[in-house]
């Protein structure tokens, strides 16, 4: 079936979370993936799959390697001339709090046209071959505010997400003109600052309250296929910092000079 795989992110403990789907191609059947320990598979959402393991109800139990792609999502490469990626910024609020902490050009501000925005980021980190765009807008495409019926008492944000696309569609959205799309909102249940989709067609990100360049660069950068940016200590017998020793650790989201740590801009 189609794969989907989530990964959320809590800048303020530096903490993070996968989570892994499968949709079975017939039935339209959805199962959540649980691996074993801290594996990953090589997997990207909307990658097609067959995946052995031991199922109970929704649940299937398995290892990384028990998930075998079949047909690849293939994130685009970066190639000359430049690629510009079409991206759709959705504003949502809830019904039991309707509010609006930020215009629609403040956000356009952060994803498209700021010099420390996320477009700048991706331009820069790129050497000018890749960019972000609107699909109606060269400078952006911002739908919203909409107040969808759902309320921030939960994190319901696959229901809210569809909610979002069905109210952008009042003002143009068309799903498929898009690479990437973003549901951004208020302070919610939700425990992550952001959540992305790795990979997907389109890829898909949910950014809760903060809106700044560290999340939303952050969680683009899932859709386009990137875990998060690491580092390798290593340290001698004394426990003094070496270059390369017998005793290294990788350490998540320790990368001091890369959007993909812990949210630095």
């Amino acid at each position: 079936g189609k794969f989907a795989f989530f990964h959320s992110d809590n800048f303020d403990t530096e903490q993070t979370a996968d989570e892994f789907f499968v949709t079975e191609k017939t039935t339209g059947t959805r199962y959540q993936i649980h691996f074993a320990g801290q594996e990953i598979p090589q997997a990207k959402t909307d990658d097609l799959v067959v995946v052995h393991g031991v199922q109970a109800g929704a649940h299937i139990a398995a290892t990384a390697n028990d998930a075998q792609v079949t047909s690849s999502s293939a994130v685009a490469a970066i190639s000359t001339p430049q690629t510009l990626k079409k991206v759709a910024v959705i504003l949502i609020n809830f019904q039991n709090s309707p509010t609006q902490p930020y215009t629609p050009d403040f956000a356009r501000g952060v994803m498209f046209t700021n010099t420390t925005g996320a477009n700048a980021y991706y331009q820069e980190a790129s050497f000018g071959k890749l960019g972000l765009t609107g699909y109606a807008r060269s400078d952006g495409d911002i739908y919203g505010w909409y107040t969808i019926p759902y309320d921030s008492t939960t994190c319901s944000y696959s229901s809210w997400a569809t909610a979002a696309e069905a109210a952008a569609k009042a003002d143009g959205f068309v799903r498929t003109n898009y690479n990437d799309i973003e549901y951004a909102f208020p302070k919610s249940a939700c425990t992550w600052w952001g959540l992305a989709s790795i990979g997907g067609n389109p890829g898909q990100s949910w950014v809760n309250g903060s809106y700044a360049t560290k999340v939303v660069g952050h969680e683009l950068g899932h859709n386009f296929g990137m875990h998060h940016a690491n580092t390798y200590r290593c340290t001698d017998s004394t426990g003094v910092t070496v270059y390369i020793s017998s005793t290294c650790k990788s350490t998540e989201y320790a990368d001091p000079f890369d959007i993909m740590n812990s949210g630095s801009n």
